[in-house]
């Protein structure tokens, strides 16, 4: 039995590829041959679920060891070469008995002979455990994807095998108890159900009020129930996408509570599986039109989106590209063939043969009609494509290198191609005229294994054994910065058009998001999971927005610069300027430009609006029928319709209608807000409000004739009688000093008003007595923005840091939080804003305009477009009480 310890067990795992497992072998042995009424039988320490309170996460690990009696390690790759699961076996060993340490395999290979670690093929145990003589273990590898239930054979078994030892019984005998506490709970169960029916039976006079219990005891349950189905599809979102939407098409159809609807606006970043035949070795977008190719074993298969469009037969193919134009196909075999084909008809096609085995990289140069071929010892070929169905080879040449490396990249000008050099070194080869090798690139500690240029400039990035991938300066030959976080090898590489996103693929099936806008100073985000194989392809689509990961399988992935994203459009902005019209018109940019985005997929752009000068205006604002824009100092009005040039001398930095468009705020910065009265189509300018501090976002008005304003440096919340616009009268100021606001908003009902501070906190305020009956600290930074939803239940908050958060104010005394968005960028100055129809939430950060759907129909109607019907057999896992009716049937 356990000791005198606080927790049975300790759990070591590596959160990369254990972070659903681990939990669920925690609760698995806590309540293994549990009684019944117990909540748990045996305590297991799980970082995740102990220490969300911690604020000492060393200490905290140290405390959960040194009170532990038994060491579970999660065996992976993953966790083998984890820093934080390497320190906590070192402690084990130095600090407990070795025989309380077992090994719970989950992936990787642990292989001993004769009690002695077999090193070379052994993948899934730290170095601390090399000298170890062999301990208990427990494979897992073949449970991982069951439904890890304890009523589940093979995980009772599982969990028979890890909890014996722990209470010091025989596995038979704990099975026995197992199965015991199991017939007594269903006796137990039994008995209070038969006590039940009596009472109901004695219930019925109580019909009408059992009645109405019965039904909010039902809607409870679909509550729950859908929350369980946003939970269970936010954790397979990578690894089964195809399931994962289905299931929240389920939730919303059960109960469309806040987390369902916050997960619908998110699914647009889980990833799609393009439906290929077989294993994908390598991926290609193509460079005019949303066309990818897909090489196999068996061939070349082009997809219009998620359909094929063509196939071309070719054995064993290794790479594929497409030319600059995108008029041409290329692909490479490993027995030495060379395809060039038309894109446009797959049909005309040749190929030419190297008369070498082992080629497995190709480009083509820009600029020219050439296509390079590289092969084994990065012996390159170059190949006259000018007549695609007769290639003529004009050179073929090889570095004198020791390099395994059969990669090759071609530099943006078409002038230089890179070839991994000798002693894990890059060389660059001028191309221009006979091949003459002009640099070597020093710096990698293994093979270099891939080779990317970016698209425009003098940038490379090499990718090697030693798992790290190098920025270089090829212009002036040196090293940038050095990207870390892949292991098992960097095995591909992928430069978005736009020059801000690098993605690199490792041999665990890991895709790595770097921002390489700074080359000196790359920043990572959130990695891409769900591959189980080695990442052999990586492609960005031409608009940057999409990246093509070929992984066994190929995922096209929603990306803005190098994060994820959940954005259905994304606009050029380079300005703070944001405002939605009638009929689907939004303002934005600089220069200022008029959208039709009535498919909010595919913007429309209607004409550039002068609104202030020749670049526009920082910001303006649609009146509330959308027939006139407001913007500039003095305030002037625009038709939309027409763009008629409006009249200013200045420009506003911030410019607001009431809701009934008869009463405009408006003001320069620094400066005061001044009220401005709409008279046909001139403004007239009535008085100003003293003591408010402009801001973009610092005036709102209520349905009446209220408004409120952030007070000088943001210290009082001012609210102003506007009933007459040239007399202005301050009702009450409420102090803000201990946390200055930033935005204001009037609520159109009641006496609500929100404001977002400096601090990043949300305070909700009931002004008619000045109390605060809510606060809410998300944001880290200042809440620049505030908007509304037209239907008065949701707000977006924009901060500072770069997110939009998303929430449920049905009661706006407990605010809900629905999402969190990101656009890429920090929200400095941010505009954020609802569309009119309630079906779209925009926000401009400065750089760009991003555009999120809440259109919930349209949303569905994606999730089912891009997945299959959910088999019964997955239902039954999900929903086995539950008669199978597919969502998307």
């Amino acid at each position: 039995m356990p000791g005198e310890g606080t927790y049975a067990a300790f759990i070591s795992y590596s959160h990369a590829t254990d972070h659903a497992l681990g939990p669920l072998l925690q609760e698995g042995v806590e309540k293994f041959a549990k009684p019944w009424y117990r909540a748990r039988r045996r305590r297991v320490f799980l970082d995740n679920s102990v220490l969300a309170a911690e604020s000492d996460l060393t200490q905290a690990i140290l405390d959960g060891l040194a009170n532990a009696d038994n060491f579970l390690l999660l065996a992976s790759p993953a966790s083998a070469q984890s820093r934080w699961v390497a320190k906590e076996v070192a402690w084990w060993l130095e600090n407990r008995d070795r025989r309380t340490l077992f090994v719970l395999l989950t992936d990787g290979e642990a292989v001993w002979d004769n009690g002695v670690l077999d090193t070379g093929r052994t993948t899934a145990l730290p170095e601390a455990l090399h000298d170890v003589p062999e301990p208990r273990c427990v494979d897992l590898r073949g449970v991982r994807d069951i439904a890890l239930d304890p009523r589940n054979p093979q995980w009772e078994s599982v969990l028979a095998d890890v909890v014996a030892p722990l209470d010091g019984i025989e596995k038979t005998e704990l099975i026995g108890h197992h199965i015991t506490e199991r017939r007594r709970t269903k006796r137990t169960v039994t008995a209070a159900i038969s006590v039940l029916v009596v009472l109901l039976a004695a219930a019925v006079i109580f019909a009408v009020r059992s009645e109405q219990q019965s039904d909010r005891a039902q809607r409870q349950t679909l509550v729950a129930t859908s929350r369980q189905l946003v939970a269970q599809a936010a954790a397979i979102r990578d690894s089964r996408p195809d399931i994962a939407r289905q299931l929240l098409a389920q939730a919303y159809r059960m109960s469309p509570t806040a987390e369902v609807l916050g997960a619908l606006m998110e699914s647009p970043s889980i990833p799609r599986l393009v439906p290929t035949p077989s294993t994908a070795v390598d991926v290609a977008f193509s460079p005019r039109e949303n066309v990818i190719a897909v090489a196999t074993k068996e061939g070349i298969a082009l997809y219009e989106g998620m359909s094929e469009r063509a196939k071309i037969p070719l054995t064993d193919a290794t790479a594929v590209r497409f030319s600059p134009d995108g008029e041409l196909v290329a692909a490479t075999t490993s027995g030495g063939a060379v395809l060039v084909a038309e894109a446009a008809d797959p049909v005309r096609r040749s190929v030419w043969n190297a008369g070498t085995t082992g080629l497995s990289s190709l480009a083509f140069v820009p600029g020219k009609p050439v296509l390079t071929v590289t092969g084994s010892a990065a012996r390159t070929w170059l190949l006259d494509v000018t007549d695609p169905p007769a290639p003529r080879l004009i050179t073929d040449f090889a570095p004198n290198s020791d390099s395994l490396g059969t990669t090759s990249a071609v530099s943006a000008d078409g002038r230089t191609i890179a070839l991994p050099g000798s002693e894990d070194t890059v060389e660059l080869w001028d191309i221009t005229g006979s091949p003459t090798r002009k640099a070597v690139l020093a710096g990698h500690t293994g093979d270099v294994r891939i080779l990317r240029f970016a698209s425009v400039g003098d940038l490379l990035a090499s990718g090697a054994q030693d798992d790290t991938v190098r920025l270089w300066n090829t212009a002036i030959p040196g090293q940038y910065s050095v990207l870390s976080g892949a292991s098992l090898f960097v095995q591909s590489l992928a430069f978005a058009p736009d020059g801000v996103a690098l993605a690199f693929g490792d041999g665990n099936g890991v895709v790595h998001l770097w921002d390489v806008s700074d080359p000196i100073r790359p920043r990572t985000s959130q990695p891409l999971l769900g591959h189980t194989d080695t990442i052999h392809g990586l492609s960005f689509s031409a608009d940057s927005r999409t990246l093509a990961t070929a992984g066994g399988n190929v995922r096209l992935w929603n990306v803005l610069n190098a994060a994820r994203s959940a954005a259905v459009t994304v606009l050029p902005g380079h300005s703070h300027t944001l405002a939605f019209g009638a009929n689907h018109q939004l303002a934005t940019g600089f220069p200022t430009k008029l959208y039709d985005l009535t498919n909010v997929t595919r913007p429309r752009e209607i004409r550039t609006l002068r609104t202030f000068n020749v670049g526009g205006s920082p910001q303006l604002a649609f009146s509330p029928d959308g027939t006139r824009i407001a913007s500039g100092l003095p305030v002037a009005l625009t038709d939309p319709a027409t763009g008629d040039t409006p009249v200013h001398t200045d420009h506003a930095a911030s410019v607001v209608f009431r809701r009934d468009g008869e009463l405009i705020g408006a003001a320069p910065s620094p400066g005061v807000f001044r009220l401005w009265v709409p008279d046909g189509d001139r403004v007239r300018a009535a008085a100003e409000l003293p003591g408010s501090d402009v801001t973009p976002h610092g005036i709102s008005f209520g349905s009446d004739d209220r408004a409120v304003t952030k007070g000088d440096k943001g210290e009082t919340l001012q609210l102003w009688d506007v009933r007459d616009p040239d007399a202005p009268r301050l009702l009450r100021s409420y102090d803000t000093r201990t946390d200055p606001i930033e935005s204001v908003l009037f609520h159109p009902t009641g006496d609500v008003v929100i404001t977002g501070s400096r601090t990043g906190l949300i305070t909700v305020w009931d002004i008619a007595d000045g109390v605060r009956p809510a606060t809410a600290l998300r944001h880290l930074g200042g809440v620049r923005h505030l908007a509304l939803h037209p239907d008065g239940k949701r707000l977006a908050s924009a901060g500072v840091s770069g997110e939009v958060v998303l929430w449920d104010i049905t009661d706006p005394a407990r605010p809900v939080e629905v999402s969190t968005l990101r656009a890429g960028g920090r929200y400095t100055a941010a505009a954020i804003a609802f569309s009119p129809d309630g079906t779209m939430l925009g926000g401009a950060d400065g750089v760009r305009t991003t555009i999120w759907s809440i259109d919930v129909p349209q949303l569905l109607s994606r999730l089912c477009t891009d997945s299959s019907r959910i088999p019964e057999t997955e239902w039954r896992q999900y929903l086995p009480d539950v008669p199978y009716d597919p969502p998307c049937a």
